[in-house]
């Protein structure tokens, strides 16, 4: 998963977080008592440990003993899954633990069993609530290693009603309570795992608390639950539904609260794993003037204690400071060779001088060619800096320039202290601004007119004082901007230490030679705010909302709020700034027609098999049709998109045999084969149907939309699951269907191959190897080739 998918899940996990959590809730840390950590050998078993991690102090004060806990432990297995623990046969591990940041009746043993071998990892493990000797969480998972099967062999639906079954068994009073979310099932991201996860998500008149929940996985290939977690209490009472405002209003109120920010957004290539090859995208991506919650009674915003919009400081250069800033600017020479090493150390002291003052001494220079973090090849020189050659880690610091252009990529100076509640400040924050700017008027002055130099600060001055630990070091982050609007993958990052008025960190990322698109016949703000509004609704919930002003003695209250639904979604989608559709993270227009496909493969035989596929991500679902007559490019993609797309560069010959079989995935090399253009999306799939073996490299011309026949899916499907070579031997084969004087000639081992393993289905005991295949039974026949081969296959991110 690269850089771009993470930032997007971590994004979508704070506009969740935001919405649906104790986000407005305070809560003071407790001070936790000192935990004694004891590990011995198990008593019952030599070769196997004993850790206890429990304060003596804490267990006397909760009304669960260890042993009883390991007796709920035990029973637990054994009612839920019919599982027998003895200590004997397991490393076993006990702790007494403070669970959701509570006090002192917040304890919680948490007990794991463990055995590990080669052929089988076992842990099973529980938490039992200390004061109440309830279940918390169960975890019981198992691993063979001749068990990793390619694709689960139960459905979605097959697997919620599993789940549901369990919930009712171990929650049997609160499964009326909730409704369930099927968390991976989205049209956005696919769980490349072998198991499914749902959420049961509390319901308190008729409206949901998400505070409240109960979470459970469910095994794909053996159909068994693996993962139980409750967080559930009745403590709260909660506010009556009557007083609230009206869904339309409350939409209306996020609404016009909503900007859609033009930005670049940078995309990489899926096709190239090398990420040399990127695409940058206009798109509309929202932001919240005031936050995304509304208290539902009034329709005003929901404010934390904290960091509320109140608090919120914008800061610029007004326009004479902005004509003085850009006057600063002046090209950067780029020298054709690298400076030597005696000029980089004379250039590296006038700028430590600078920035920290004399008296510093260097280590030796380092000279660096390699790649950066955008792939491109940097020429650099880097040295540590210090005073005494004693405190060089507590006080000294590293620089890394630019050996063509003599410009800072990186500097930093240690600061080790601690987080001090007071201390003399030398700059105030708008002198810190004002320090960075002119900074980056004199390091980087061919950039300052591309340069967004807004920067936004929470004031914290109206914090209580005990409560108020003095900023020391401000952080600034000044993106790059083109045409007017924000490219956030190149900025420069300064950090401004307001006790010793110095810039303790500066980090420098910026690419030459980018295309940014213009911004010319791209929607309007309205428009796309229009698109995103119909897409991402408005919601009741309650939220747990700390109604406390004293930070020590916090009070939280359900209370009802509306805030717009991400929780489903699981991810926020920018809007092109041109087509005005959803973009995901891969910069691919979103295919949002999951519940049409689900809908149309309902008639099929082989729903069960479509729908795994699906949820598996192994599936193209946008445009499918059962009855569509499969073409040669139809074949090579499917097939090559159910091992999951994973290409490498290839390092030497003599590793791609066993990369492949490694990891599953595959290297890539140029093609002999003839009739597809080198760079476009059919000739990355025939590469990589090539690396995995699909097909062979040979100069033979591909007819991409000539149909298949079901006799050559049959002959493609057997060497998919690696099974050609038993054809290869010889005229062994004997078909079980009557019209084999049908095949063409060297097809009969391939036939009847399909046929045994039942990749291939028969109509009336007839093959008809001469009827055009449909994508129905190809879709059939790659599920069934899934669990005949083992391999971790990953998602398509359709």
């Amino acid at each position: 998963m690269n850089r771009k998918k993470i930032f997007s899940l971590l994004l979508c996990s704070v506009f969740i977080f935001t919405s649906f959590s104790t986000a407005l809730a305070v809560q003071v840390q407790p001070k936790l008592e000192k935990i004694m950590y004891k590990t011995e050998v198990n008593p019952q078993n030599q070769d196997l440990t004993y850790v206890t991690n429990v304060s003596p102090e804490i267990e006397k004060k909760v009304k669960i003993s260890k042993q009883e806990a390991l007796d709920i432990g035990r029973a637990t297995f054994k009612k839920y899954f019919n599982t027998n623990i003895y200590d004997s046969k397991f490393s076993v591990r006990i702790s007494l633990d403070n669970y959701n940041n509570g006090g002192a009746e917040d304890y919680i043993w948490n007990i794991s069993w463990s055995k590990n071998n080669v052929l089988k990892n076992v842990n099973y493990s529980v938490s039992v609530i200390a004061n109440t000797g309830k279940i918390k969480s169960i975890d019981n998972s198992e691993y063979n290693s001749d068990d990793n099967n390619s694709i689960p062999t139960i459905s979605l639906k097959e697997a919620s009603e599993v789940a549901d079954n369990f919930v009712k068994k171990i929650d049997a009073d609160k499964f009326s309570q909730v409704t369930r979310v099927d968390n991976d099932f989205s049209q956005y991201y696919r769980n490349g795992s072998g198991s499914y996860s749902f959420s049961y998500i509390r319901k308190v008149n008729g409206v949901e608390f998400t505070d409240n929940k109960i979470e459970v996985n469910v095994d794909g290939t053996r159909g068994n639950v693996t993962y139980y977690d409750i967080n559930w209490d009745d403590k709260y009472t909660f506010q009556d539904i009557k007083s609230v405002i009206s869904n339309e209003k409350a939409q209306d109120i996020l609404k016009n609260n909503i900007s859609m920010d033009l930005k670049y957004v940078n995309y990489y290539d899926r096709y190239d794993d090398t990420h040399k090859k990127k695409e940058i995208k206009v798109v509309y991506s929202p932001s919240f003037k005031k936050g995304n919650t509304i208290d539902a009674s009034s329709g005003i915003f929901m404010e934390d204690n904290l960091n509320n919009s109140s608090n919120l400081i914008l800061k610029d250069l007004n326009e004479k400071e902005k004509i003085d800033f850009y006057k600063k600017y002046s090209e950067v020479n780029v020298a054709k060779e690298p400076i030597s090493e005696e000029k980089a150390k004379s250039t590296i002291k006038d700028i430590i001088k600078d920035l920290y003052g004399d008296g510093y001494k260097l280590d030796p220079l380092a000279y660096d060619e390699s790649s950066n973090l955008n792939g491109e090849n940097e020429k650099t020189w880097s040295v540590q800096f210090y005073k005494d050659e004693n405190k060089k880690y507590e006080e000294g610091g590293s620089i890394r320039i630019d050996a063509l252009t003599q410009g800072v990529i990186s500097c930093s100076k240690n600061n080790k202290y601690e987080e001090e509640k007071d201390f003399k400040a030398n700059l105030t924050w708008d002198e810190a601004y004002n320090k960075a700017i002119n900074t980056l008027a004199k390091y980087y002055p061919s950039q300052i007119k591309n340069i967004k130099t807004q920067q936004t600060h929470f004031d914290k001055s109206n914090e209580p004082k005990e409560n108020n630990n003095k900023e020391r070091q401000i952080y600034f982050n000044f993106a790059r901007t083109e045409n007017g609007i924000a490219y956030y993958e190149n900025n420069i990052n300064l950090v401004v230490d307001l006790k010793t008025g110095e810039i303790n960190t500066i980090n420098y990322r910026w690419e030459d030679g980018l295309n940014f698109p213009s911004l010319d016949k791209k929607i309007s703000e309205k428009d796309a705010l229009s698109k995103f509004s119909q897409k991402y609704k408005t919601k009741l919930a309650y939220n747990l909302v700390n109604t406390s002003k004293d930070l020590k003695n916090p009070k939280l209250e359900a209370k009802l709020i509306y805030a717009i639904d991400y929780y489903k979604a699981k991810q926020v989608l920018d809007v092109d700034a041109f087509t005005g559709n959803f973009v995901s993270y891969d910069g691919e227009e979103v295919n949002e027609n999951i519940q049409t496909f689900m809908n149309d493969i309902k008639n099929s035989k082989y729903e069960k098999e479509l729908s795994i596929l699906a949820y598996k991500g192994l599936l193209n679902t946008k445009d499918f049709k059962l009855n569509k007559e499969v073409t040669q490019i139809d074949l090579i993609k499917s097939l090559v998109d159910a091992k999951g797309f994973r290409p490498y560069v290839m390092v030497s010959e003599s590793s791609k045999d066993s990369n492949v079989k490694a990891n599953n995935s595959a290297p890539v090399e140029e093609l002999k084969i003839k009739g597809v253009t080198k760079g476009t999306q059919d000739y990355k799939y025939l590469q990589m149907a090539v690396s995995y073996g699909i097909i062979d490299n040979e100069e033979v011309e591909f007819k991409g939309y000539t149909k298949v026949t079901r006799e050559e899916m049959a002959k493609i499907l057997v060497r998919f699951i690696n099974y050609h070579k038993v054809v290869e031997c010889g005229d062994i084969f004997k078909a079980n269907f009557k019209d084999t004087d049908k095949l063409s000639k060297g097809y009969l081992g391939y036939a009847a191959l399909a046929e045994g393993f039942g990749l291939v289905q028969l109509d009336n005991g007839n093959f008809n190897p001469k009827n055009i295949s449909t994508m129905e039974e190809l879709t059939l026949g790659i599920y069934k080739s899934l669990n005949k081969i083992r391999f971790n296959n990953y998602p398509i991110y359709r």
